[in-house]
């Protein structure tokens, strides 16, 4: 019988995945940090940021409930998200080990961007699956880049050249350093695209700008009326009904905190997708 390997969900870039990642990093206290030990941030903080990750858990099982895997994600319909992880993965993460703080960033991954309503395909090899030339797609690519845009950023990664300093003074893998530094100079020379510097642009131009409403006028009597989003402008940006971040600005904007008006109430594109 075929495994569950990966499964296609709705399109990001890699650029949305990294500013994500950068706004991420913010909230929760880490931005200008090179090493953290990210099961206490997954355990103590991250469910506190509310929207999708209020009531998520990271739960240790025995190695032989999970299928000989290291941690599985579930998407209980009336509970919290959940990180299954094995003893042995907890015991090396606790000594922030650079494997084991991947597997569960990588697993934030799917917290951040999955849910249990897309169909999982029965497939082989991961490169053999019908719809691999479009990664942005592909689930598994999403969770991988979330790992590796969170564990390292771009302001981070800029002050280094050498892929084993970077693995050394920021607690990764070499195999991701590598690659952490092979993406930042691929994209080097479209640096004005780049998400860091794009995420650095916009903040300067907003707060630089009047504040001056751009909704229509019944549209912003519903914003008004919307939870305010912790650490955040609320001029800017408020919560969704259903938790998520949406922008002002963003408003029918296909775009990782755009959002429309819809069956009587306001919707993130992200979660109606």
């Amino acid at each position: 019988m075929k495994k569950l390997r990966d499964w296609p969900v709705t399109r990001l870039t890699r650029e949305q995945i990294r500013r994500d990642s950068v706004d991420l990093r913010k909230r929760l206290g880490v931005n200008d940090l090179k090493k953290f030990k990210f099961i206490d941030l997954l355990r103590q903080r991250v469910p506190q940021l509310g929207g999708r990750f209020t009531g998520l858990e990271t739960i240790v099982r025995p190695s032989n409930e999970l299928s000989g895997r290291p941690a599985v994600t579930h998407f209980p319909k009336k509970q919290g998200i959940r990180i299954f992880i094995t003893n042995e993965l907890e015991n090396a993460a606790q000594q922030e080990h650079p494997l084991a703080q991947a597997i569960l960033m990588h697993e934030f991954g799917h917290v951040r961007y999955h849910d249990q309503a897309p169909k999982a395909y029965l497939a082989g090899k991961f490169e053999e699956l019908s719809y691999i030339n479009d990664l942005e797609t592909s689930a598994e690519w999403q969770a991988d880049e979330a790992q590796l845009s969170f564990a390292v950023p771009d302001h981070i990664i800029k002050n280094f050249s050498d892929h084993e300093i970077l693995a050394q003074e920021c607690n990764l893998t070499i195999k991701d350093a590598k690659k952490a530094v092979d993406i930042y100079n691929l994209t080097a020379q479209r640096r004005e695209e780049h998400p860091a510097y794009t995420a650095f642009k916009r903040d300067r131009l907003l707060a630089s700008e009047p504040r001056s409403s751009n909704l229509p006028m019944e549209i912003e009597g519903l914003w008004l009326q919307l939870e305010y989003a912790a650490d955040r402008d609320p001029f800017f940006y408020r919560l969704c009904p259903k938790g998520f971040l949406i922008a002002r600005d963003e408003y029918l904007k296909m775009t990782p905190c755009g959002w429309r008006f819809a069956h009587g109430t306001i919707e993130a594109y992200f979660n109606t997708l």
